[in-house]
């Protein structure tokens, strides 16, 4: 977009341009942005809400994850039960992905290795190896553990990122 704009002897008129050219800015960004592919969920400092827009299935896994706060870390929790005491995280992770009808039955964190398909996910990424997995919805960690250790006090919504180092990366078909 070619503009031309002249601002001589008018200072009114150049407040008026400036406001102009401000308002012109501000649509290019709004436009840039709103074509973007990146989607965050909100997140209050305990639960997130996926935004509108978002497939039902990440609706569900939000909703599940939110159910699991302030669950403790038991391992082996979440395998024999779907609604149990508290969870592991292969269980929670499980447990979440069940509920939006994208797992039949809860898996190992080994086994989330043959999971869906191999890469990144437009909205929702597992992260796994032998022993720990854990995913981003919507660029937001749901994970049982702390940044240093594999066991956490247990599912929680967690901002800060943790090293990938080791990790496969795969997410649910489509999604």
């Amino acid at each position: 977009m070619n503009t031309r704009v002249s601002i001589l002897f008018f200072p009114a008129k150049a407040a008026l341009t400036s406001l102009l050219c401000l308002a012109m800015l501000a649509s290019s960004v709004s436009t840039a942005s709103s074509n973007s592919s990146l989607v965050y969920l909100n997140y209050d400092g305990r639960y997130a809400f996926a935004p509108q827009g978002v497939p039902l299935a990440v609706h569900r896994v939000v909703d599940a994850a939110n159910q699991l706060q302030r669950k403790p870390y038991i391992w082996g929790g979440g395998h024999k039960n779907y609604w149990d005491r508290g969870y592991d995280c292969s269980g929670s992770i499980s447990h979440c992905l069940a509920s939006a009808g994208l797992l039949s039955k809860p898996i190992t964190a080994s086994d989330f290795k043959r999971y869906g398909d191999s890469g990144p996910g437009k909205f929702i990424t597992l992260f796994m190896n032998d022993g720990h997995v854990f995913m981003s919805v919507c660029g937001l960690r749901f994970d049982t553990s702390e940044i240093r250790d594999d066991r956490g006090k247990g599912p929680r919504w967690r901002p800060e990122s943790r090293s990938l180092k080791g990790f496969y990366i795969r997410h649910p078909r489509g999604l």
